[in-house]
């Protein structure tokens, strides 16, 4: 896990902002299962678990994505917890090079931290 960054939050929590790595992939189940159980209107079908083998495969192909430069995604992690994600992506055409897609995901007990 590569720290990008290390802030203290509102109410005094250690918050790190990380790249994202196979080492968190559990950490990331939990987390974007939490969401998809809240039903936040993300990309991903709500209600519907999301099982570590799709998962695992979905960010072995991401961290290539962004080895290739075609996207980037950063991890907000609280004692070993992902709280936060965002991720930028780039189109995937040569006329969409310019044009872009901004993903934002926040576990509901950071929000207003």
């Amino acid at each position: 896990m590569k720290i990008i960054q290390s802030f203290q939050s509102k109410s005094g929590k250690n918050i790190q902002i990380v790249q994202p790595s196979m080492d968190l992939l559990d950490p990331l189940l939990v987390f974007v299962n939490k969401l998809a159980k809240e039903d936040t209107f993300l990309s991903f079908h709500p209600g519907k678990e999301i099982l570590y083998e799709p998962e695992k495969k979905w960010l072995e192909g991401k961290i290539k994505i962004i080895a290739d430069g075609a996207s980037l995604l950063y991890w907000a992690v609280y004692d070993g917890k992902i709280v936060g994600s965002v991720d930028i992506n780039r189109g995937q055409s040569v006329r969409d090079y310019h044009v872009g897609t901004i993903g934002l995901m926040v576990d509901v007990d950071f929000r207003r931290d």
